[in-house]
């Protein structure tokens, strides 16, 4: 049973590897600058090159996945910090009224 269990383990770990590699390749072929497409129109070649240098989109292949991997992992950079206050936060489940049971 140990060896079934650690076998599904395996393949759940190269599953995972797999579709990781297969969504950096696709997200690395897509037309476009992404530097360009998030600043605004005419931005000067010096801030294009400046923020790519920041994505690590000048790094090495390898580097960048290490760095695509990170940020799915810590939720970094990409996705906005999300806050008790703003509009469009939901709240925890813990302090839903709903999850209360009284």
């Amino acid at each position: 049973m140990r060896a079934y269990f650690a076998r599904r383990l395996g393949q759940s770990a190269l599953t995972l590897l797999g579709t990781s590699v297969l969504v950096f390749l696709i997200l690395r072929v897509l037309p476009g600058d992404p530097a360009k497409m998030l600043l605004p129109e005419g931005a000067p070649q010096s801030a294009i090159e400046e923020l790519n240098r920041q994505l690590g989109l000048k790094e090495p292949l390898h580097v960048q996945y290490a760095i695509f991997l990170r940020s799915v992992f810590s939720r970094s950079s990409t996705a906005p910090p999300r806050s008790r206050w703003s509009s469009n936060a939901c709240p925890p489940l813990s302090t839903s009224r709903w999850w209360r049971w009284r």
